[in-house]
């Protein structure tokens, strides 16, 4: 997944279809690391060697995708959520809750990882993590996305 922007300050055409393909790309990339999360929590847990370590590579590489992640959704999805429908500015605001949240809880999971917890609540912590965030993409693929038909738009950062 790319760290650099989808678009630019300059107006860019983007098909719905296009916005749900790049966001739902993501979320695939989003879940091999879930994965991997999965994986390395389950090495912590068997007390393998390095797996703290292991674990807490795997959190910051999660924090990054997950951070460009939920920047691109707000991206794309504000311009066009704000002015769908009658129920877009709600959808908004429980998507801004939404990334609020997870941010926290990935913020709050590693350094949980860097300070005395047991490896029994930092394993129930992750596992958590992992279900939340499998269960909100999940949500937003079915409901959030479903906005997103093949009528062109237009995006525009100046756009008023």
């Amino acid at each position: 997944m790319s760290t650099q922007p989808v678009f630019t300050k300059e107006a860019v055409k983007l098909s719905k279809c296009d916005l749900r393909e790049i966001l739902v790309g993501e979320h695939h990339v989003l879940r091999r690391q879930l994965e991997e999360l999965r994986e390395n929590v389950g090495r912590l847990l068997a007390g393998k060697e390095n797996a703290i370590a292991a674990l807490l590579r795997t959190l910051e590489e999660l924090q990054l995708l997950l951070s460009v992640h939920l920047d691109h959704e707000e991206d794309l999805l504000e311009p066009l959520l704000e002015k769908i429908d009658a129920w877009g500015p709600i959808r908004l605001e429980r998507l801004h809750q939404e990334h609020a949240h997870q941010r926290e809880w990935l913020s709050n999971l590693r350094n949980m990882l860097l300070s005395a917890v047991s490896v029994e609540e930092l394993a129930r912590r992750s596992y958590a993590l992992l279900e939340a965030l499998a269960a909100d993409m999940a949500h937003e693929e079915k409901d959030l996305f479903s906005v997103l038909n093949d009528e062109l738009i237009q995006l525009d950062a100046g756009d008023n």
